[in-house]
C-alpha cells in the first residue's frame, strides 16, 4: 500500500510535461535551428561568391592571354575611342595601319571590340578576326562576357601618335560578392607590337 507521499510522486512522474514547458522547449530548439539555417545559408553565399571570384579570374585570364599573343605579333596597334576598340596590324598585312585610318577595320587587320551590353549581362569584348586567319567569315568572336559596363575595356596610352609603343590594356570584369552585389575585379597588361 502506498502512502500519501508516494503516491503524489508516482502521480507527478507521470504527469508529463506542461504547456509551457513544450512552448519553451519549441522555442529554444527553433531559435538553434535558425542560427543553424542562417550558418548554412552564408556559407553558401560564401561558397557561391567565392566560385564566381574564380570564374571570373580565370575568364581575365584567359582573354589577356589571347589578346596579348595577338599584340605581340602585331606590327601596330592604334585605339579607336570612337568604337572602343583596339585595332592592330597582323604581320603581313597588306594594308598599312595609321592613326588616320584607324577609326575604319580593315580586313587585314583585327581588332578588340568592347560593347556594354545589359545590366544583367555586363559588357562583352569580341575578337574581329583578320581574314588572313578566318576564312569562316563568323565576324566578331566573344572572347569574354560579364565586364563593367562602363569600364570594362580600355587602353593607355590613347593617343596614336605612335602606333608602336607599348599600351597597357585593362580588362574589368565584375562578381558576385557575398552581399550579392556586382563587384569589379581588373587586370592589367603591357603589350608592345613587334617592330619590322
Amino acid at each position: 500500500m502506498r502512502t500519501g507521499s508516494e503516491s503524489n510522486m508516482a502521480a507527478e512522474r507521470s504527469r508529463g510535461f506542461t504547456l509551457i514547458e513544450l512552448l519553451v522547449s519549441m522555442v529554444i530548439v527553433m531559435i538553434i535551428l535558425a542560427g543553424l539555417y542562417s550558418n548554412v545559408l552564408m556559407q553558401s553565399r560564401v561558397q557561391a561568391s567565392q566560385a564566381s571570384t574564380v570564374d571570373a579570374v580565370e575568364d581575365l585570364r584567359i582573354a589577356s592571354q589571347i589578346m596579348g599573343s595577338q599584340l605581340r605579333l602585331a606590327t601596330s596597334i592604334c585605339w579607336d575611342s570612337g568604337n572602343s576598340r583596339l585595332v592592330y596590324q597582323p604581320l603581313g598585312a597588306p594594308v598599312t595601319l595609321t592613326a588616320a585610318n584607324c577609326g575604319t577595320l580593315d580586313s587585314s587587320w583585327g581588332a578588340f571590340q568592347f560593347s556594354s551590353g545589359t545590366t544583367a549581362t555586363g559588357g562583352k569584348l569580341c575578337w574581329d578576326v583578320p581574314n588572313k586567319w578566318s576564312t569562316s567569315g563568323v565576324g566578331c568572336q566573344e572572347v569574354l562576357r560579364g565586364l563593367n559596363q562602363a569600364t570594362g575595356f580600355s587602353a593607355s596610352p590613347t593617343s596614336n601618335s605612335n602606333l608602336a609603343a607599348m599600351r597597357t590594356l585593362t580588362l574589368v570584369s565584375q562578381y558576385k560578392s557575398v552581399d550579392r552585389t556586382n563587384r569589379d575585379l581588373q587586370i592589367s597588361f603591357d603589350v608592345l607590337p613587334r617592330n619590322n
